[in-house]
């Protein structure tokens, strides 16, 4: 199935070019936006922890269209975040779930490059005006991670901002229409339980003043600024991210028992 639908990809280089699909990134809640670093630089934002979940919206400001395209990690980049799509087909290999009522009922969505899962693929039927398609996005390697988002049988050439990371972009001729710049940081989520909370702080505690080799692999660590030692600057660090979440959490209806993971 999946060389069925890139062929469909393919043939739809005749589909319209539309120019107003773009996309917007939020938190877990798929409320909350994700704020720029610099309010003057789109697109580039704030520093997120490894193991933070993301969503990412496609939409379009154009009714009634045709469109193929979707988000891909750059190649660079590829192992330090990835894609999962919502509701799986199994029959189709789709995840219908990603496709939100705006893309048209025929519309489909998939996810290739298998453990890497690096292309997000999003054909759409009867476009209208709205929200079409939604995928996670997770942060898994410490480091910046760009995505760019890119229609297939776009006409023109490339605009003046495109990135080179991208020179292997997914089958067919690829349009680039925006970048989205994730920078990664070590996670203060010490016990996983998709909270920065008092459990991490006793977690910190209990390694205070004590020495902490640097491990460059290292998706968490108590020694927060790489100086071998966890101390107040590392504290200071750590409370950067007080009470942030990596993911939704789903509500305890029990006071004293643990929250449940996400």
């Amino acid at each position: 199935m999946k060389t069925t639908f890139l062929a469909i990809l393919i043939a739809a280089m005749a589909a319209t070019s539309l120019a107003g699909v773009s996309a917007r990134v939020y938190r877990a809640d798929e409320i909350t936006p994700l704020p720029w670093a610099d309010p003057n630089i789109p697109n580039v934002y704030q520093d997120i922890m490894v193991g933070t979940r993301l969503t990412i919206f496609i939409e379009s400001d154009a009714p009634d269209s045709l469109w193929d395209g979707g988000l891909c990690i750059s190649d660079e980049d590829w192992i330090k975040g990835f894609f999962s799509g919502r509701g799986y087909n199994a029959m189709e290999e789709t995840y219908d779930g990603s496709i939100l009522p705006a893309a048209g009922e025929l519309s489909s969505a998939m996810i290739l490059l298998g453990e890497a899962e690096r292309y997000f693929f999003l054909s759409v039927t009867h476009g209208i005006i709205g929200e079409w398609g939604i995928v996670d996005y997770r942060a898994q390697a410490v480091g910046k991670c760009d995505v760019g988002v890119y229609e297939i049988g776009a006409a023109g050439p490339l605009p003046d901002d495109f990135n080179p990371d991208f020179d292997d972009p997914p089958p067919a001729q690829a349009h680039w229409l925006q970048g989205l710049t994730f920078h990664h940081v070590l996670s203060r989520d010490y016990n996983d339980d998709a909270a920065v909370d008092f459990a991490d702080f006793a977690l910190l505690a209990s390694q205070w003043q004590g020495e902490a080799p640097v491990d460059p692999n290292a998706t968490a660590s108590f020694d927060l600024d790489g100086d071998e030692a966890v101390d107040v600057a590392d504290l200071a660090l750590f409370c950067d991210y007080w009470l942030e979440r990596t993911d939704i959490v789903d509500p305890n209806s029990d006071p004293n028992a643990p929250e449940l993971e996400p």
